[in-house]
């Protein structure tokens, strides 16, 4: 009976061996599974925040090339206000258009931010 004994004891002991082993793989392929979401869930937060700013980005374009636009027509409605001539240069249509896209353009300049000048060539 003794003998019976120590072979169930044996096979009982290889038995809990081989579950303690696969809860171990088990625990094992869990963590590499979970690192697998983390990098998952961290390309899919960055990918929500790159629209978030592409959309904001874009925003503030249509408000600027809204602002130039009204601009834009304005200027445009001082040139197609005035008369037309054949003197093209002295007509007052041209000079309404030529001081129109001056203050357009004008206003908006500034200098370049950080740039120096071009140091002079001996």
């Amino acid at each position: 009976m003794t003998k019976y004994l120590l072979l169930a004891c044996g096979v009982l002991t290889l038995l809990l061996g081989g579950a303690g082993w696969l809860l171990k793989q088990s625990w094992a392929s869990n963590a590499r599974l979970e690192g697998v979401v983390a990098d998952r869930d961290a390309v899919i937060r960055q990918k929500n925040e790159d629209a978030d700013l592409s959309a904001h980005i874009i925003g503030q374009q249509q408000i600027a090339l809204s602002a130039l636009d009204e601009k834009t027509n304005a200027a445009l409605a001082q040139v197609y206000r005035e008369p037309t001539s054949t003197t093209c240069a002295q007509s007052p249509a041209m000079r309404a258009a030529t001081r129109s896209l001056r203050q357009l353009f004008d206003d908006d300049r500034q200098p370049p931010a950080g740039r120096q000048p071009a140091a002079a060539v001996h």
